[in-house]
C-alpha cells in the first residue's frame, strides 16, 4: 500500500518472480512511474491499482508498506485486505517506537496482536530499521 517509488513492491517482484504482486497507489504521477518501472524491468508478476487502499476489495496473502500511515491508522485499513492466515509486513524504524505503536493500536481497537519484529541491516544507513510482521 502506498507504493510510491516502488519499495518494497518492485524489489519483491524482482526477488519473487513466482509470486503475483499488486501495488496500490492513489497518486497519478506515482502510478505512472510504477507502471513504467514495471514495464522497463520486465516484471510480468506485478500490476498497479490506481486506487486508495480503502477502496480495494480484493484479499491478499500479505500486505506491505514502508511509510503508509502509523500502525494505529493503517491497521483498520490493512486488516480487511488479508486472506485467512495472511500477514501485514511493515518496514519500520526504532524498536521503542514500534512497541509504542503496537500498544496504541491494541488499546484503540481492543485487540491483542500476534506479531514478530526482525532487525534489518540496511547498507549505507546507520539507523535502526525493523520489519514488523503482524500475523
Amino acid at each position: 500500500l502506498g507504493s510510491g517509488a516502488g519499495f518494497p513492491a518492485i524489489v519483491l517482484a524482482i526477488l519473487l518472480p513466482e509470486k503475483s504482486l499488486t501495488l496500490c497507489e492513489r497518486m497519478a504521477r506515482r502510478v505512472n512511474f510504477l507502471r513504467s518501472a514495471i514495464v522497463k524491468l520486465g516484471l510480468e508478476n506485478a500490476e498497479v491499482m490506481a486506487v486508495s487502499a480503502e477502496d480495494v476489495k480484493e484479499r491478499y496473502d500479505a500486505v506491505t508498506s514502508r511509510a503508509f500511515h502509523s500502525l494505529k491508522d493503517s491497521y483498520p485499513i490493512m486488516r480487511p485486505l488479508l486472506r485467512d492466515g495472511g500477514a501485514i509486513m511493515l518496514y519500520k524504524g526504532m524498536m521503542k517506537t514500534i512497541r509504542s505503536e503496537i500498544e496504541e493500536t491494541e488499546k484503540a481497537y481492543g485487540v491483542s496482536l500476534t506479531y514478530k519484529i526482525d532487525n534489518i541491516r540496511v547498507p549505507f544507513l546507520d539507523e535502526e530499521r525493523n520489519l514488523l510482521t503482524i500475523l
